[in-house]
């Protein structure tokens, strides 16, 4: 399904269809009225009817008053391809991000820390995007070598974990 352009949009269509009816707070009856309606009579749902019926019926709900608004955030980096396609495939980075991957794993952080760390190296500002597959190889082992000190600094710094019981530890006699 998701191969096919056409069935995407239409279900996109219903999506902001459906969107539209609870923004407005339209009861399902008097949008089933609507479908019925636009449709004169031919369909009972929007699951039934066709691309042109459903931009009608959108057009209907922003007629009404319903905006669609674009996507809220800013976007999120894409993690590297397994399949090996993009400039990881091109330069040979690839391993290089699955490095990446395998730290940010092992210290629980997100993509989004190791896009900071690139967006600083580069010297861009805050909420700027810069997405990782672009890096080059010596700019991703920059990466790499900060995860690494990153998790070097978290190690001297975390507490040891406490004895058993709640105990202090013993202090030493001079």
């Amino acid at each position: 399904m998701a191969d096919n352009p056409e069935l995407a949009r239409l279900k996109k269509e219903r999506q902001l269809i459906g969107i539209a009816r609870r923004a407005l707070q339209v009861d399902p009856d008097t949008h089933a009225a609507k479908v019925r309606r636009v449709t004169a009579g031919r369909c009972a749902s929007t699951t039934e009817c066709t691309l042109a019926e459903l931009l009608q019926i959108k057009g209907e709900y922003q007629r009404a008053g319903w905006q669609a608004t674009p996507h809220k955030g800013a976007p999120r980096p894409l993690r590297p391809a397994a399949s090996g396609t993009g400039r990881a495939a091109l330069d040979g980075s690839g391993p290089l991000l699955h490095k990446i991957a395998a730290l940010l794993a092992d210290q629980r952080l997100s993509w989004a820390y190791a896009a900071g760390i690139y967006r600083q190296q580069k010297g861009l500002p805050k909420g700027v995007y810069a997405p990782l597959e672009l890096a080059s190889a010596t700019e991703l082992r920059a990466i790499i070598a900060a995860l690494v000190r990153h998790r070097q600094r978290r190690a001297t710094q975390g507490q040891p974990p406490a004895p058993p019981g709640g105990e202090a530890p013993p202090e030493a006699a001079p």
